[in-house]
């Protein structure tokens, strides 16, 4: 659907109507689409799509179901944002609520379909609610950074994926004396490029505000082919996202990831403490990269310190293991059950006071201020005592050498 979506050389009539019946199509034998346009990446497969109908035929009744009724809803979705394509000559976001609606659409369908082939306890046990938004949020987050590297791309197929909420900020220009831009177009014009430069730092803004969803839901994935499924795209998208941040090649070309570091993403996306890991060091090269001049400065390095704190309160027992007793360092883990979640969709206002704290402090320009926090979860009575032990062994050492 997103090949059919994309393709600009479509009529709309026909778009319309290959979109909101997709569900039904892709269920019918011998079905298949020749008319995308020559330049379409993924053309073939609709004209081959014979082969995926007989896939399909091969699912679970209740997977099926499923992918019917995620399908229904996100060819339904992308029909009406096609609509008001139609209609302007190009398909613009103006809000942000508007680019998660979009995105949910695009990307966030699929990881709630995913979560209930993988995680639905039985027909009669529908998921939680939280779970699914969770779920959802990790679909937003993969589909926003491929959003924001695919900038020049999508303009010139007259697609406005970034909110004009964002990047028409009256604040970026006025940092440079400059008025707000009034189209996406003057983003790549070289004049502007520390302008665009700040908008691309909302954007980066906005994303993040997905990771803290993203971590919860990593300790709710039991199975283990759900996981890696899941893991990999979550991690490549923050390594990305993190490539990302002052890099103007973004507004005159694709920007990503080498292959070697592909590789290492590859090779963490199989356990949670690895994933955890990498979300770690890539949020920590992130913040201090930032810069003091950037408009974004204190939401941008707020993000990144919700993200550590985060990752090492609530899941400093997988992150740091046990503290040498049967209890994880920071007590059970509040992320254990999908009954457990409806707080997350509750502000965490400790967690954000916090963070604005430390920025305040001016301790998030320092790599010390989260090695001291975590520092403060996992001492224990025991372990100061075995360091002062060995501090004693070493001083009694040195002065009787």
């Amino acid at each position: 659907m997103d090949t059919i979506e994309d393709d600009m050389t479509i009529s709309t009539d026909v778009k319309q109507h290959l979109l909101r019946s997709f569900h039904e199509s892709m269920l019918v034998a011998g079905w298949s689409f020749t008319g995308s346009g020559p330049n379409e990446k993924m053309r073939q497969m609709l004209v081959e799509f014979h082969v995926i109908h007989a896939e399909l035929l091969l699912l679970e009744e209740s997977h099926l179901e499923i992918i019917v009724d995620i399908t229904r809803k996100m060819g339904n979705g992308m029909a009406d944002y096609s609509r008001r394509a139609a209609v302007t000559g190009q398909l613009c976001i103006e809000s942000i609520i508007d680019f998660d609606l979009y995105c949910h659409y695009a990307a966030g369908l699929v990881g709630e379909g995913l979560t209930r082939m993988f995680a639905q306890p039985g027909k009669d046990q529908p998921l939680p609610a939280e779970l699914l938004a969770l779920a959802n949020s990790a679909g937003l987050f993969v589909q926003k950074v491929d959003i924001i590297r695919d900038f020049r791309e999508d303009i010139e197929e007259q697609r406005c994926f970034w909110p004009k909420e964002i990047w028409g900020r009256e604040v970026y220009g006025i940092a440079l004396g400059r008025p707000a831009f009034t189209r996406m177009e003057e983003m790549y014009q070289p004049e502007n490029e520390h302008q665009a430069l700040w908008a691309l730092s909302g954007m980066i803004v906005d994303a993040l505000k997905h990771v803290l969803d993203i971590l919860d839901y990593i300790h709710l994935v039991q199975q283990t082919q759900m996981f890696e499924f899941f893991a990999l795209p979550q991690i490549i998208s923050i390594a990305r996202l993190n490539r990302c941040y002052m890099n103007s090649t973004i507004f005159h070309g694709e920007t990503d990831i080498g292959r070697v570091e592909t590789a290492f993403l590859v090779a963490q996306s199989s356990s949670s403490s690895a994933v955890v890991h990498v979300f770690r060091k890539y949020v920590r090269e992130l913040r201090n990269k930032i810069v003091p001049e950037d408009p974004n400065y204190v939401d941008l390095l707020v993000a990144c310190v919700k993200i550590e704190l985060r990752i090492e309160r609530h899941c400093s027992n997988v992150v740091s293991g046990h503290d040498g007793g049967n209890t994880p360092i920071s007590g059970p883990d509040p992320c254990a059950t999908p009954g457990q979640l409806a707080y997350k969709h509750v502000p965490d206002e400790d967690l954000e006071a916090r963070a604005r704290n430390i920025v305040a402090s001016g301790r998030a320009r320092s790599a010390s201020w989260i090695n001291q926090f975590a520092q403060t979860l996992s001492l224990t009575h025991n372990t100061l005592l075995v360091f002062l032990g060995l501090l004693g062994t070493f001083l009694l050492y040195k002065y009787r050498v």
